[in-house]
């Protein structure tokens, strides 16, 4: 078993296990948000 400090301690380095690959996921929850704020928009 790990201690906490191997997978959320601080360090100059990525500590794998806390990496996280978000891909493109960023752009898509812009693109997701943006939708929905638009769709809101038009409900007033």
């Amino acid at each position: 078993m790990k201690r906490t400090d191997e997978v959320f301690g601080m360090s100059n380095d990525i500590l794998p296990d806390s990496y996280v690959d978000r891909g493109a996921l960023d752009e898509e929850l812009a693109k997701l948000l943006l939708i929905s704020n638009d769709s809101q928009q038009g409900a007033n």
